[in-house]
């Protein structure tokens, strides 16, 4: 479940970086509501480019939104190979989201021949793509890993607890099992007696 919310956390973050860059058109979704026709555009988009359906030159602009994305994810995910799933996740939405823009702005699509080509294809290049997003994702999952172990208390030395009667623990128990005094990790009040 982490996984596939630090890949939905990914795509829409590439989806308000491509709006404030002014890099979605939406006119072909006219009848869907904005921020749905943005996720979609988006989704679409990035995928259409690896597949070599975009300008060249839009790699070069697009790049940095992938990198952005791994940033994203990263901190999101454990370092590792849950990193990747996260990858996977992204580029099974993105393929979910490049289809579906598909299927909307063509519906004849679904009755082609070769369609089950062209959804391997879409599937099989968007988690590819999404591979990319390693660059910054794994990084920053190390370096949030990093800070949180350092942030942890230390494991104690030792843990011992003695009671009254003599007994001695090597742990915290409620209740002395030589005596049946309770034990009381919290310093009691030498005046009341209570803790």
């Amino acid at each position: 479940m982490k996984n596939f919310v630090s890949a939905l956390a990914a795509t829409l973050s590439a989806t308000v970086i491509m709006y404030l860059m002014r890099e979605l058109e939406i006119a072909q979704y006219a009848d869907v509501p904005d921020p749905i026709a943005y996720v979609l555009s988006s989704g679409s988009t990035l995928v259409a480019v690896e597949q070599g359906l975009a300008p060249i030159n839009s790699i070069i602009v697009f790049f940095p939104i992938w990198i952005a994305m791994g940033a994203v994810m990263g901190p999101l995910s454990k370092p590792g190979w849950n990193t990747v799933r996260s990858t996977i996740w992204l580029g099974t939405i993105l393929g979910i989201l490049s289809i579906s823009s598909i299927l909307y702005v063509t519906p004849v699509f679904w009755y082609l021949p070769e369609r089950n080509l062209q959804l391997f294809t879409i599937f099989a290049s968007s988690i590819l793509l999404a591979q990319v997003t390693l660059i910054t994702a794994l990084p920053s999952a190390l370096v949030i890993e990093r800070l949180r172990l350092q942030s942890e208390p230390p494991i104690p030395d030792t843990v011992e607890t003695v009671c009254a009667c003599g007994a001695v623990y090597k742990s915290k128990p409620l209740i002395c099992s030589a005596c049946g005094r309770p034990l009381n990790t919290s310093p009691v009040d030498e005046t009341t007696g209570h803790a």
